[in-house]
C-alpha cells in the first residue's frame, strides 16, 4: 500500500530519526546550556503522571519492570 501524495504545491516532510531536534531550536540561549548541564550532573527528575503504574524497558536480551518504591520488596524486577 503506497502512503499518501501530497498535494500540488506542498512538499512531503522528511522523516527524521530525533524526533525532538526541533526542540532545541525553540529553546532560548540558556535553555539548551541548562539542559545538558542537569543531563551531565545526573540532576534530571521525572514528573510522576500515573502514581500507580509501572515502569517498563523493553531491552532485547531483557525486560526490566519498576514500580514505586515502597509498594514492594524488590521493586525493580528483570524478566529474561
Amino acid at each position: 500500500m503506497k502512503g499518501k501524495q501530497p498535494e500540488k504545491g506542498q512538499r512531503a516532510k522528511k522523516a527524521s530519526c530525533h524526533p525532538n531536534q526541533g526542540k532545541w531550536h525553540e529553546m532560548n540561549r540558556k535553555q539548551p546550556r541548562e539542559a545538558m548541564r542537569k543531563m551531565q550532573s545526573g540532576d534530571i527528575s521525572l514528573e510522576v503522571v500515573h502514581p500507580h503504574a509501572a515502569g517498563i524497558d523493553i531491552g532485547n536480551e531483557a525486560h526490566y519492570v519498576a514500580i514505586p518504591p515502597g509498594r514492594d520488596n524488590q521493586p525493580v524486577r528483570r524478566f529474561g
